[in-house]
């Protein structure tokens, strides 16, 4: 979104109505509902006169009312204090002149006017939209007005998709298609011709990784991936690349297994996504997302992205939100200040941020300016923040306020390419699907950035880890067997290897171990159970799943999915994530 202007009468009008003089709200329009109404109705129609009877009906509807129409516009001619005189009333008429207003719906429709002589005048339009025309009003005429723009928006994406799809600028295509989906638009036919285009042009991990986010929000709102881009996608090579670890099997390290994995470590699995991940990292993307179950290997991937960007002289800082105390998550206030405190102690700042935290702003306010001045202004290297297990901060009522401020930094990232926000890397792991807990899109960063969904291992990734472990595993079959016990669950196959190094287990006495109670993986399938035992909704889809009933809910399935408890590409193809799962929870549940 633009700038705010700094002086002068402004009105924002796309996403939640904002209305200003010199950077100060209007006074009175939160109290006077009607007197905000009418402002939005006059800048619809700038500079024209309108009829009051018209204006009357909208406002009141069935009742029309000219005195309270008359009384309205006394508030808001006070309201907009050395501008009241833009409001002309004039023979049965009023008149709002904005000629020297810094109103975004006139420059859409300015830009929008200039399109076909200009080109460039659509990504004007398109960055002038910052939400539905007055989110959250529903009466009749904003309905219709809202329609009408909504509408002039996804023309507007279509056509830069098209044209970035044609001149094979695969970024700007996403960047076009991926608004197209925030705005309700799912746009099938043109998401497979750039599939198509990727995959002719060999840029296999930029397809899947596209393939995965686009199936990932549709499969959020209920429906099946298209078949054409999933023929696509079978086409991507299934490669990884190649570790080829040199050492003796009798001089072996055996680390313990569980927690984030040593970055020397030569039981470190890359996958598909760990080549994504650092290729956005050395572009430095604004927000990079890790999603994915408990013990899949985010923080593992993470800590070497954080040393990647260390490697190349940038500033590294890391915060992990599950370690926060209760008090310092108890208000938005407290949570900023601990931030900016953990902050300023990894980077061996002087001053406190306590120095700086003015308390006539709010918390958000302080935050930013805090960020902005102390910490990207001072230094021309990038700064990447990783920030462990986001999603802890899901079920805190101030959560929007949190990641709607990380959203702002990305937005300005595109308004001002050269101001400090550009310097600023921000890296988000989380589990839980983010839309059940942060609905309005326009407030989340966990639909923007680059996006990385870390999968499980493979069943070659499995036998390559089988043969750093010195082959406790007997050849393919048993390498086979591995994988239909535990799937590829990265935790529950390097323990599976662990143990049966350290204990001369085979894979007979490994499978019955595994399965108890008691067993090797006792405490990790407990702790599931318990978890969906607190969850009666999930608790009885479980079941079902568990007697055969296929059908799943899209919101169960995704929270499923996210608890890494299923897989499966859509909530009609659900399926536990392995063999172990499906055998302790029948035992349990059933």
């Amino acid at each position: 979104m633009p700038e705010q202007a700094e002086s002068g009468l402004m009105l924002r009008l796309f996403g939640p109505l904002q209305a200003q003089i010199n950077g100060a709200a209007l006074p009175g329009l939160n109290e006077h509902r009607k007197a905000a109404q009418l402002l939005a109705l006059l800048a619809l129609s700038p500079n024209k006169p309108v009829g009051n009877e018209w204006l009357a009906s909208q406002l009141w509807p069935g009742i029309g009312s000219i005195d309270n129409l008359k009384h309205t516009v006394s508030v808001l001619r006070r309201a907009l204090g050395p501008y009241g005189s833009c409001l002309v009333a004039q023979s049965g008429t009023l008149c709002l002149d904005l000629t020297h207003a810094d109103v975004d719906v006139i420059a859409f429709d300015a830009a929008w006017e200039r399109r076909t002589q200009d080109r460039s005048a659509l990504k004007e339009a398109v960055d002038r939209y910052a939400g539905p025309l007055l989110q959250d009003w529903y009466e009749e005429w904003v309905e219709k007005e809202r329609s009408r723009y909504a509408a002039k928006y996804r023309e507007a994406l279509q056509f830069l998709a098209v044209e970035a799809i044609a001149s094979t600028d695969f970024l700007e295509a996403r960047r076009w298609l991926r608004r197209l989906v925030l705005a309700g638009d799912f746009a099938a036919a043109l998401h497979a011709r750039l599939m198509a285009a990727l995959v002719a042009a060999q840029e296999h991990v930029e397809a899947k990784q596209f393939y995965d986010e686009y199936c990932a929000e549709l499969i959020s709102q209920g429906f099946r991936p298209p078949q054409r881009m999933t023929e696509l996608a079978e086409q991507i090579p299934r490669t990884t690349p190649e570790f080829v670890p040199e050492f003796a099997p009798s001089l072996m390290d055996l680390e313990p297994v569980g927690g984030a994995i040593p970055l020397e470590s030569r039981f470190y699995v890359r996958r598909m996504e760990d080549e994504a991940f650092h290729a956005a990292i050395a572009r430095k993307d604004g927000i990079l997302l890790l999603r994915g179950p408990r013990q899949i290997g985010k923080t593992s991937l993470l800590a070497r992205g954080l040393e990647q960007a260390r490697q190349a002289g940038w500033r590294v800082v890391v915060t992990d939100f599950q370690r926060l105390s209760p008090a310092d998550t108890e208000t938005l206030e407290a949570f900023f200040l601990s931030i900016a405190q953990w902050i300023a102690d990894q980077l061996d700042l002087d001053d406190s941020p306590y120095e700086h935290w003015n308390e006539k702003l709010t918390a958000s306010a302080n935050f930013e300016r805090f960020i902005k001045r102390q910490i990207l202004n001072v230094s021309a290297a990038p700064l990447v923040w990783g920030v462990d297990e986001a999603d802890s901060l899901f079920d805190r009522d101030y959560r929007s306020g949190v990641f709607g401020l990380f959203r702002a930094w990305y937005n300005a990232r595109s308004l001002d390419p050269g101001g400090p926000w550009s310097r600023l890397v921000l890296i988000l792991t989380y589990s839980t699907e983010a839309h059940l807990f942060i609905p309005n899109l326009h407030q989340s960063p966990f639909n923007v950035g680059t996006r990385s969904v870390l999968q499980d291992f493979s069943t070659k990734q499995v036998a390559d880890l089988n043969e750093r472990y010195a082959g406790p595993l007997c050849g393919e079959a048993e390498v086979t067997r591995l994988c239909k016990l535990v799937g590829g669950h990265p935790y529950l196959v390097r323990r599976c290897l662990h143990e049966m190094k350290t204990r001369k287990l085979n894979i007979e006495e490994l499978e019955v171990e595994a399965d108890r109670d008691d067993g090797l993986f006792g405490d990790h399938l407990d702790r599931m159970r318990v978890a969906l035992q607190k969850d009666a909704g999930l608790l009885a889809v479980v079941r079902g799943l568990l007697i055969g009933e296929s059908a799943l809910m899209p919101e169960a399935f995704s929270r499923l999915r996210a608890a890494g408890v299923i897989l499966g590409a859509s909530p009609f193809e659900a399926r536990f994530r392995c063999r172990l799962y499906e055998s302790y929870l029948r035992r349990h549940l059933l």
